[in-house]
């Protein structure tokens, strides 16, 4: 890459070198801006390959927007599968955040993807006690495996009416309980004192 990079130069400096001078000799006194122009080409011509070996891997291959967030839905649920299933005493904080990142990426995925919205549901829904808070997450946790690796996700060439609706209710039944347990847990952190 180096020895490139002399050539490419040594070639540049034999080929505008010349220039230069004839430039001047035609009446041109600036011959140093002429240099400084080329200073700055060589210069980015020099970057040229530097660009793909220094750049992240994140940054190469830009996935669907709609791919990010089922994915960051994914490692959500992980995360809340792992801190309930700890056995110590829960992190109503935590919960809630996590539930609200869920619901917030659902929604715009919904929107995203234009599954069709359900109809208002009926109230609203009860503050779960901290068991029933449990309960709650595994069916959250159930709902967010179905709607993640439902098949149409995995192969962009599947389009199967009967797998959109299931996906489609799956993300309405996951927006729906990731509010219940996000108040829930607001809710039970505000009420033990905990913020």
């Amino acid at each position: 890459m180096k020895n490139r990079a002399l050539l490419l130069l040594t070639v540049m400096a034999f080929l505008v070198g010349p220039i230069a001078f004839v430039s001047r000799a035609a009446g041109q006194d600036n011959v140093w801006r002429d240099f400084s122009e080329w200073e700055v080409r060589r210069k980015a011509l020099n970057r040229v390959g530097e660009d793909h070996e220094t750049a992240p891997r994140y940054r190469r291959r830009v996935a669907a927007p709609h791919l990010r967030d089922i994915n960051r839905i994914r490692t959500l649920n992980l995360e809340l599968t792992q801190a309930v299933s700890q056995g110590s005493a829960l992190d109503f904080e935590f919960l809630a955040k996590s539930a609200g990142e869920i619901n917030k990426r659902g929604k715009r995925l919904q929107v995203d993807l234009a599954f069709p919205r359900s109809k208002e549901h009926d109230g609203e829904k009860v503050e779960a006690t901290p068991d029933e808070l449990r309960e709650l997450l595994a069916a959250l946790g159930s709902s967010i495996t179905s709607f993640v690796d439902n098949p149409v996700f995995k192969s962009p060439r599947v389009v199967d009416i009967e797998l959109l609706t299931k996906a489609g209710g799956d993300l309405e039944e996951v927006i729906e309980l990731s509010d219940w347990v996000e108040k829930s847990c607001k809710k039970l952190a505000g009420s033990t004192g905990i913020r």
